[in-house]
């Protein structure tokens, strides 16, 4: 089942994790993407789950792809794309509120 756009929000809000409870190399980068994700998500932007390998969406990983009015919109008329990696429900539920990363 595809989350909507509130339910990948929602995801982005509950995956925000203490620092104290990092524990993992990347999961400042996690965290901060989950941010930029979540932004732009609120700000009405396309978004779709990728489905090419190696980012297929899965039990623990929604993959996102969202598009944007980024620098080269507005140089060269051309939208951006990035791909964002948000945890699913189960696995947020399985971290019990520490690092899901």
């Amino acid at each position: 089942m595809t989350p909507t756009r509130q339910e990948l929000i929602t995801l982005c809000n509950r995956g925000i994790v203490p620092q104290e409870h990092w524990h993992n190399r990347d999961s400042a980068g996690a965290q901060k993407q989950l941010a930029e994700a979540r932004s732009l998500l609120l700000a009405g932007c396309d978004f779709r789950l990728d489905d090419k390998p190696p980012t297929v969406s899965d039990k623990d990983t929604w993959w996102v792809e969202i598009t944007y009015k980024g620098f080269d919109y507005f140089e060269e008329g051309e939208l951006s794309t990035h791909t964002f990696y948000i945890p699913t429900e189960s696995r947020l539920n399985s971290s019990d509120g520490k690092d899901w990363y």
